[in-house]
């Protein structure tokens, strides 16, 4: 009955760890000891093409990454005492890869030099083609392979697997034979990693690493594809079998005396063999087809081996015993308790076949059993399928009461089972992809909660892109795992891909001169997401001669006041994760600035004719921005009477930007004839009358005049016709409603920051406000206060093109906030043509800040009717923001194309195209075009 409930809870197994003598995993990080920092590693990258170029590599100790761009031949000496049984050493942490996983290394006889007295090497006897040296430290050196063949030039042509362990003959005489194709030894750490195969090896010769004592043969192979040399003075090491990698038609042959382990791996005491992806498949040994990790008792239990297998897929394996793995041996010594050594927790064993355990067999003739830790898991991640065994042990077995079958798992004395299992905790999977949007995983762990993964991690994937980490979301909005982040839950992680970013630009632009608010930008999209930066540069048509704009950091440019004319504009939009960047250049965008339009007013155009030339007067009547220099100059005097044309040309420094328009640069005009004088006549005298005048005339008007004045006083003015978006009410009640509504909370009924979009600029003891100007005000009414306080009316700014005050006086290092009110005057008095939302702003020199730059994710919208969006905003700052009122406020122009509420949320109401703004609650603005389809 024990026997079936160990191998049912085999199918309910997890957990991840090397285990050197301790209960549980244990993993220190490269660079430092648990929990330390990793250490920061310089690549030193060379290119080899052929053997010498290797070895000049693999001896030159600046080198840690070799690429093999060629396949080749690695003839192999035959293994002797006392001289090296590797081929090729490598006794430095290293990687080697290839540039595509048909590059191919292949074992082969070296031929000697007869003519020199050099002979032949002794095929069965043959080198191993790579030895992994260690410095006697765990993990002191470690060889990472990825994306090569290593193959052993065996030869089992007319075999069947199995048939290959007892044919040494035929295979030696077919093909190439000796060692085990790679040797691990030293307390090395092998690493086999995506995109390597390690193929076509027989193991039939077990000599020893080298050795003091002249070395010793062993009493058993082991190890067709790689072994963990097994003697106490150089034995040792560890293998990392990982996602991508793979083992195939490996054997290990039976020798006179003993039994050959491990078709595909094979170890022995000081080993440590962790599978936890890639695929061992078609290999063949005596005992554990694919893995063999045996014998324990000749040492101190804790130099015993550890075997750990929670993930990866054994198929097609097959042996004596143990199809997929033999495991057995530990101390002999009954009375001393040892935690469990061994971990079957997951993976799959699949069309495996032996004559005692098809899938695995656990112990030997001594009953020596390994020690097995098995932990419930309800839905069985040890997946056996397919395996057949010609010899079962008949079992009845539950855990709880859920019946537990394998009848594929072999134990040797079931009796001892009790002093072997150990019930342990719960487990979690991991899930691995590599490609977003493949069916298939790249591998699937499992870990007992609340443990990391560790050494177990899945090494870096390989790509034409960048590889930047990997994430529970594709586009790395999720959570981002390494080795060593504790797994609480079943989780999916994506690998991230730096790929170049797509890029999209606005459209041509056309301006007049003046206008504000004007904007260039990209949309920079990539298929794994990233981490995108912006900088935009002036160029030539063709996006040569770039320069670089200072501070034009962000997706969208605002064109600055320039010159009328044409400009070009790109954007070096970068893509960054992981340290790594790929950029991708926009195509230029094309900006006209057309000059502004201006119009003339002509007067005195009839004259009278005069000696001195003469011609009308003309005034430019609005558009002149502030501080350009610009004038209208009239030509075409004239001093005779007649009928003329005047032309007016606009002079001054900035005259280039503004144009007249059409058929207002010029006038008719007429002078008169000046007027003959006409002579008086002389009086002639007369007599005097003799009459008295009359009595003076008395009549008087009846009545004064009856004309209307323009406007009564009181009576209304609607100033809607001439600035429809107006509030059109009185200053006084808008005064009112500022002066009693909780601003610190709320905004005022009626406001808006869309027309005026104010901002506040602070200093240490003052804050500096810039609005927009609004076209038709007289003039702007300031009211502000302390946060926490009513506000008060600060100060009047009379004139409609006005654009900032500087609030004086303040506290250092405490918010404060307003609100701008443009108003116009009427004969009705003053009345309010748009009221701002409240701004709130902290003045400099204390501990709280004010957000500093504002960013979109979407720089605009393209929404169906009825669907929504969400308008991702954030912003920088230097210190830490107390949120007044909310931390973004949303605006549409236009509620029947699209609204926005208080998240950010958009939904498209009708066709047509409007615009939400974003802002900060200190007035940084980002405006969000919208189309709805």
């Amino acid at each position: 009955m024990r026997q079936r409930l160990l191998c049912g809870l085999l199918s309910l197994i997890m957990i991840i760890g090397v285990m050197t003598g301790m209960s549980k995993p244990v993993y220190a990080e490269e660079g430092g000891e648990e929990g330390g920092e990793e250490s920061t590693v310089v690549v030193k990258e060379a290119e080899v093409s052929s053997l010498s170029e290797l070895e000049a590599a693999l001896n030159d100790t600046t080198i840690n990454c070799i690429i093999i761009t060629q396949s080749f031949d690695v003839p192999c000496k035959t293994a002797e005492k006392n001289k090296p049984t590797s081929r090729l050493i490598v006794n430095r942490t290293m990687t080697i890869k290839g540039t595509s996983p048909d590059i191919k290394l292949t074992r082969t006889i070296d031929p000697g030099d007869p003519a020199n007295g050099v002979a032949a090497a002794s095929n069965g006897l043959l080198q191993s083609m790579i030895g992994v040296c260690g410095n006697k430290v765990e993990d002191g050196v470690i060889l990472s392979l990825y994306d090569i063949t290593l193959d052993g030039g065996a030869v089992f042509e007319g075999l069947s697997v199995m048939d290959r362990i007892d044919n040494e003959t035929q295979i030696t005489k077919q093909g190439a034979c000796g060692r085990s194709l790679v040797d691990v030894y030293n307390k090395a750490t092998l690493n086999l990693e995506a995109g390597l195969t390690i193929q076509n090896s027989y193991c039939s010769y077990s000599l020893a690493s080298v050795r003091s004592d002249g070395d010793s043969t062993g009493s058993c192979n082991y190890g067709g594809g790689v072994r963990v040399d097994w003697d106490e003075e150089t034995g040792g090491g560890t293998v990392n079998v990982k996602a991508g990698s793979c083992i195939r038609d490996c054997s290990v042959s039976s020798r006179a005396h003993s039994n050959g382990y491990g078709g595909g791996i094979g170890a022995y005491s000081f080993a440590h063999l962790n599978i936890s992806g890639g695929l061992i498949e078609d290999c063949s040994a005596p005992r554990g087809g694919a893995i063999g990790c045996t014998n324990r008792a000749k040492y101190d239990p804790e130099t015993a081996a550890s075997f750990v297998m929670n993930g990866g897929t054994l198929r097609g394996c097959c042996a004596e015993y143990g199809g997929g793995i033999s495991a057995y041996g530990r101390s002999d010594d009954e009375a001393d308790p040892k935690e469990p050594y061994d971990y079957l927790l997951g993976g799959t064993i699949e069309n495996c076949s032996a004559i005692y355990g098809g899938a695995v067999a656990f112990g030997e003739d001594r009953n020596n059993l390994p020690l097995i830790t098995i932990t419930p898991f309800s839905d069985g991640l040890l997946i056996i399928n397919n395996c057949t065994s010609e010899q079962e042990l008949p079992t009845d077995l539950y855990f709880g009461s859920i019946e537990l079958q394998y009848p594929d798992i072999y134990i040797k004395n079931p009796s001892a089972v009790s002093e072997s299992v150990h019930i342990d905790a719960v487990t979690k999977s991991i899930t691995f992809y590599t490609d977003k949007d493949a069916e298939e995983k790249f591998t699937v762990l499992y870990t007992e909660q609340g443990t990391s993964l560790g050494n177990f991690f899945p090494g870096d994937p390989s790509s034409e892109y960048p590889f930047i980490g990997w994430n529970t979301k594709a586009d790395g909005t999720g959570d981002t795992y390494t080795k060593t982040d504790i797994i609480d839950e079943d989780i999916v992680l994506y690998a991230r891909w730096l790929y170049p970013p797509t890029v999209d630009e606005s459209e041509n632009l056309e301006i007049t001169y003046g206008d504000a608010d004007k904007s260039v930008s990209v949309t920079a999209s990539a298929p794994y997401g990233g981490d995108f930066s912006y900088q935009w540069s002036t160029c030539k048509e063709d996006g040569t001669d770039a320069s670089e704009i200072q501070g034009a950091t962000e997706a969208a440019y605002n064109i600055p006041k320039q010159n009328a004319g044409t400009y070009y504009y790109k954007c070096i939009v970068t893509n960054s994760g992981n340290g790594k960047t790929v950029t991708t250049e926009s195509d230029p965008i094309k900006v006209e600035i057309a000059p502004k339009t201006l119009t003339l007013e002509w007067s005195d155009t009839e004259l009278t004719e005069s000696d001195i030339a003469q011609k009308p007067k003309a005034e430019i009547v609005d558009g002149v921005l502030d501080e350009d220099d610009c004038q209208v100059e009239v030509t075409g005097e004239e001093t005779k009477a007649g009928t003329y044309k005047a032309t007016a040309k606009l002079i001054g420094e900035d005259s280039a930007n503004y144009v007249i328009a059409d058929e207002n640069d010029f006038a008719d005009f007429t002078i008169a004839a000046k007027p003959t004088p006409t002579p008086e006549p002389t009086p002639e005298a007369t007599e005097e009358p003799t009459a008295s005048p009359s009595a003076d005339p008395s009549a008087q008007p009846t009545a004064d005049p009856s004309a209307e004045p323009s406007a009564t006083p009181g009576t209304d003015v609607d100033i809607t016709a001439e600035i429809p978006f107006a509030e059109n009410v009185s200053l006084e009640e808008k005064e009112k409603a500022i002066l009693e509504e909780n601003t610190d909370k709320n905004d005022v009924a009626g406001s808006t920051h869309i027309y005026l979009t104010p901002k506040a600029s602070p200093k240490k003891t003052s804050m500096k406000l810039t609005w927009k100007k609004i076209k038709g005000a007289d003039g702007y009414k300031i009211y502000g206060a302390k946060c926490g306080k009513q506000m008060q009316p600060i100060a009047t700014v009379e004139g409609g093109s006005k654009k900032s005050y500087t609030v004086k006086k303040l506290k250092k290092g405490s918010y404060y906030k307003f609100v701008i009110v443009a108003y116009k005057n009427t004969s009705a008095g003053e009345k309010v043509i748009t009221t701002s939302r409240s701004i709130h702003a902290s003045t400099d020199g204390g501990k709280k800040g004010n957000p500093t730059s504002l960013k979109v994710k979407k720089s605009k919208l393209k929404i169906k009717k009825g669907k929504t969006a969400k308008i991702k905003a954030s912003f920088k700052k230097k210190k830490k923001v107390a949120t007044h009122i909310a931390k973004f406020r949303y605006e549409s122009t236009d509620t029947s194309i699209a609204t926005v509420n208080k998240k950010g949320k958009v939904k498209a109401v009708g066709k047509g195209k409007c615009k939400i703004y974003v802002y900060t609650q200190n007035g940084l603005t980002k405006m969000i075009p919208v189309t709805v389809k």
